[in-house]
């Protein structure tokens, strides 16, 4: 019985195309969308909240690390910190590429909830956001996006690319484990993914995107799909 288990535990991540699963996702963002009702409701209640994480905010410096912590926001018919990586890879990316136009500053989180609420969540929260609907929000922002769903393309577009979102398997092994978005912020040639454990703590810099991935877990998180984001290049 215990085999039989462990295949079905097994099989999302290890026997069906990470192409497959992110067209998934994303024909399903159409289903159990928010309400605008609930949107506008979102949005209030989001807004009286943020404050309570900023201090967390300005001692990661600058990045939300700690989602744990999050269960004072909504995000559709769910918590923040139930399904709302999407969202705060999202701002972290922002932080690491320190846009003029979207400054990293905490009252854009609300704003940022509101846009995935009508445009990426997934299932009203339950299956949290759809990795396109990120990479079409860093487009429509005027950067240059790769997303890439081939795990032995991971490093090429971490070496050409500002910053990163990672969507991963937290568990290769069983799907009941979750999924999981992680921000990988880019230094000096250096990567340090944002949010892993999402209790707070500050992950070690890695000298690759593959390596990022290696350390989550203790080995055990597969990635299904990169976004590369970057600055446009100037003529």
């Amino acid at each position: 019985m215990s085999s039989i288990k462990a295949f079905f535990d097994s099989f999302i991540p290890k026997r069906i195309s990470n192409r497959v699963v992110v067209n998934f996702v994303r024909t399903a963002r159409v289903l159990g969308k928010p309400s605008k009702k609930s949107i506008a409701d979102s949005l209030n209640t989001n807004f009286l909240n943020i404050s309570n994480h900023e201090a967390a905010i300005v001692k990661a410096g600058g990045y939300i690390e700690d989602q744990e912590n999050y269960t004072d926001m909504k995000y559709g018919n769910k918590t923040m910190q139930w399904s709302g990586c999407g969202v705060m890879a999202t701002y972290n990316a922002l932080v690491n590429l320190k846009s003029k136009k979207y400054p990293a500053f905490v009252s854009l989180i609300p704003e940022l909830i509101r846009y995935y609420e009508m445009h990426g969540i997934v299932f009203k929260g339950a299956l949290g956001t759809s990795p396109l609907a990120i990479a079409k929000f860093f487009k429509e922002k005027g950067f240059d996006v790769t997303v890439c769903l081939k795990e032995k393309d991971f490093d090429s577009v971490g070496e050409k690319s500002d910053t990163l979102i990672l969507a991963q398997y937290n568990d290769r092994d069983n799907i009941n484990k979750g999924v999981h978005f992680i921000q990988i912020s880019k230094d000096n040639g250096k990567f340090r993914p944002h949010n892993v454990n999402c209790d707070g703590s500050i992950e070690e810099e890695r000298d690759s995107v593959t390596e990022v991935i290696k350390n989550i877990n203790k080995g055990k998180a597969k990635g299904f799909c990169l976004i590369g984001i970057s600055a446009p290049k100037k003529v």
